[in-house]
């Protein structure tokens, strides 16, 4: 937060995002566990403590959510949501090339994987497009 209010413009209050957020997460704490054990008992989910294996990649994919949270919200502070929402619709075609790259298994589906990958590539190039249209066209209105 520290670094937040140093490079944040104006009013140096905690954001209500990041409040909501927070109180999201309180309530899935208080609400949303108690059924788990409601479910085991019944027979209908059986729960059962994760190996030493599923501890470290959920502890992996802890730490990458966290600095991936944190940078975003950086991101957001220093651009601008519609910079990170397009950025993050890069993570498709992103993930498709590195599923590509580490597993290589043809599926048979690479047509209609391509064409969406397209799509999701195509999306950021117009959004960006439009919206540097709407600045000049705002900065021309400002004149």
């Amino acid at each position: 937060m520290k670094w937040y209010r140093s490079h944040a413009p104006g009013d140096k209050k905690l954001p209500a995002t990041v409040v909501f957020a927070g109180l999201i997460g309180l309530a899935h704490l208080v609400v949303l566990w108690v059924g788990l054990p409601l479910l085991h008992f019944s027979g209908v989910e059986t729960m059962e403590l994760p190996t030493a294996a599923q501890w470290g990649y959920m502890l992996l994919n802890g730490a990458i959510a966290v600095v991936v949270n944190c940078l975003m919200f950086c991101v957001i502070v220093v651009m601008s949501p519609l910079f990170l929402s397009t950025g993050m619709t890069l993570s498709i075609p992103i993930t498709f090339a590195f599923d590509l790259m580490l597993w290589d298994k043809d599926q048979g589906h690479y047509p209609a994987l391509l064409s969406g990958v397209a799509l999701a590539t195509l999306g950021p190039i117009v959004l960006a497009a439009a919206d540097k249209v709407h600045n000049a066209h705002f900065l021309r209105r400002m004149d």
